[in-house]
């Protein structure tokens, strides 16, 4: 764990690099467990433009109650893949707007996402 926050805190590996690298390190439910830590931090960019739109947050929701990606359950996989196209159908009946205001945000997301690594790979 140490290591893999020594390797993120490195100033001249890319962001892009050190994502790559983490991918390779970090088990499945790691991985899962910092692309909800992800989501969650923008997920107020969405909900701001989309109040009454709950579908992104109840995938996050539900997929934070699962405790092993690494042995999901039928009925794990079918919830996840309706949740995750419910997402996505709200995702893309908005993309325009969260493409703008992801931009804007970039390289603040980018030094939380490395934080929200860390986080992860001490599970």
């Amino acid at each position: 764990n140490s290591s893999v926050d020594d390797f993120l805190d490195l100033p001249n590996i890319t962001y892009s690099d050190k994502i790559w690298v983490a991918t390779k390190l970090l088990n499945r439910n790691q991985l899962v467990h910092f692309g909800l830590l992800c989501a969650e931090s923008v997920l107020n960019i969405f909900e701001d433009k989309n109040p009454s739109d709950k579908r992104v947050r109840d995938c996050i929701e539900y997929l934070k109650t699962i405790k092993d990606f690494s042995n999901l359950t039928p009925n794990e996989k079918e919830k996840i893949q309706t949740a995750t196209n419910a997402a996505y159908a709200a995702y893309a009946a908005n993309a325009a707007n969260a493409a703008t205001s992801a931009a804007y945000a970039r390289n603040q997301q980018e030094n939380l996402n490395l934080e929200y690594l860390k986080m992860a790979a001490s599970l």
